[in-house]
């Protein structure tokens, strides 16, 4: 964990001292009501959150130590509602909703509050955040928070917290999913960094889940980050690891790089392209990270890593990055871009990481584009839709092609209601067209197509 930062120390050595002169603070400590502690809580609570989202997007790696600050008991659990929240989901989840790992900071929270005299003033506040912080947590985890506390008010209400609905999958996913999107808008990640071998098994998929989220939200600064990535990339005892080899494949690929940062971790990426499995890693990793948690890679970056991949070095790396620099030349609907990718994917086969990844990625091209159309703009689609049939020819695979319906389907569904006229020439040009398009294309049959004009024809 990282020491917070002078600067949000004194910001909030300033705030302090403001409670601390504050009639509404001596008012709620003089009469110990709740609605004192409410409009005390309404008039300072978003000074904190003010200097939360700061270090959330300037020193993300600060954020928990900043919070353990604001368990200061002369805080009065101003803002611990919220935090108490941030820290449940910031637990990584495993297949069964059920945290990898017992979570300390959400555990000090919890106890902050309960063992505080404003507990039956936050019980209504924390109920739900409690609830589900207890259905992703184990019976025996919980079961000890419970017994560490001798008041049997304390004891009734953390008991109380434990919903037997949860206990199903179903009903707790639902319930982990719903409170996560109370908080989606918010800025909450953070990560410890591991320094050492042990510790980088552990907390590789929280530190790999912040990164991610980081370089998925450009708007946020990354100065803190980077240094603590590179920092990891440097440290020799993981050298090799494949937790390393995923690491430099999300930052080379999805983190801003200049020519000058490319060449010193361009040096690396070509020490391990040497390792005979480590390209089909790198490329799986990608594949994964942009079809499964929506990466993008950043324009122009493939030219940058491309010049710095040393090309004695033949493997599906080198033959991909030059691939996109050519396609990008072109843009990949022209027809020379077309033959290029038909050529290389008849080389490498339809299976093969490489394979799969540039598939994947002109799919998403093509959604893209589709799902940006405007109604008015169904010209564009009929033109776009040949280059789409010409590459479903090039790949012959059923989940692009399910790709290209979807996104087919969903403008179609957008676009016929907006005809109001049925006998009008655009509207007979429309149906024609999807007759013999998504027929051809399979996206759908003759009886689906008629269907589908009839449902959604109003």
């Amino acid at each position: 964990m990282i020491d917070v930062s002078e600067k949000y120390l004194n910001l909030l050595d300033e705030l302090m001292q403001k409670i601390g002169e504050s009639d509404l603070y001596h008012n709620f400590l003089d009469t110990e009501e709740e609605s004192d502690y409410r409009v005390f809580c309404d008039a300072f609570e978003p000074f904190i959150d003010a200097i939360h989202k700061q270090v959330a997007a300037d020193e993300p790696l600060q954020l928990v130590a900043f919070e353990k600050l604001l368990l200061h008991p002369e805080l009065q659990n101003l803002f611990t509602p919220r935090i108490l929240g941030y820290a449940i989901l910031r637990g990584e989840v495993n297949d069964q909703i059920r945290y990898k790992r017992p979570q300390a900071h959400f555990k000090e929270i919890l106890v902050s509050i309960c063992e505080s005299s404003n507990l039956d003033f936050l019980r209504r506040r924390i109920g739900q955040a409690v609830q589900i912080g207890f259905a992703l947590s184990s019976d025996i985890w919980i079961t000890d928070l419970i017994n560490q506390f001798q008041n049997k008010r304390v004891k009734q209400f953390l008991q109380a917290q434990k919903n037997e609905k949860y206990r199903d999958l179903a009903e707790r996913q639902k319930g982990y999913h719903n409170f996560k999107k109370q908080l989606s808008h918010e800025n909450y990640l953070s990560a410890a960094m591991p320094t050492t071998v042990s510790e980088l098994k552990v907390l590789f998929s929280e530190v790999m889940i912040f990164l991610e989220y980081r370089a998925k939200n450009s708007d946020l600064p990354l100065e803190s980050v980077v240094p603590a990535i590179e920092e990891m990339l440097n440290n020799p005892a993981f050298n090799g690891s494949k937790e390393t080899d995923q690491l430099l494949t999300l930052y080379l690929n999805y983190f801003p790089q200049t020519a000058e940062s490319v060449s010193i971790w361009g040096s690396y990426l070509n020490q391990r392209r040497q390792d005979p499995g480590f390209s089909d890693n790198y490329l799986n990793y990608m594949i994964e990270g942009e079809q499964s948690r929506d990466l993008i890679t950043i324009p122009g970056q493939s030219d940058l890593i491309t010049a710095q991949l040393d090309a004695t070095i033949k493997d599906d790396i080198l033959d991909l990055y030059q691939l996109l620099v050519d396609v990008q030349t072109y843009g990949f609907v022209h027809p020379d871009a077309i033959e290029m990718i038909r050529a290389f994917y008849i080389k490498h086969g339809g299976v093969a990481p490489v394979s799969s990844y540039l598939r994947n990625m002109i799919a998403r091209s093509f959604v893209m584009f589709v799902s940006q159309l405007e109604s008015t703009d169904y010209h564009a689609y009929m033109d776009i839709y040949k280059v789409m049939h010409t590459y479903i020819g090039v790949f012959d695979n059923e989940a692009f092609n399910k790709s290209l319906k979807d996104a087919s389907i969903g403008f179609m569904k957008r676009l016929v209601p907006t005809f109001k006229d049925r006998k009008a020439k655009d509207y007979l040009e429309l149906r024609r067209f999807v007759g013999v398009a998504f027929k051809e294309s399979r996206f759908m049959n003759d009886k689906e197509i008629v269907e589908f004009f009839k449902k959604h024809r109003d």
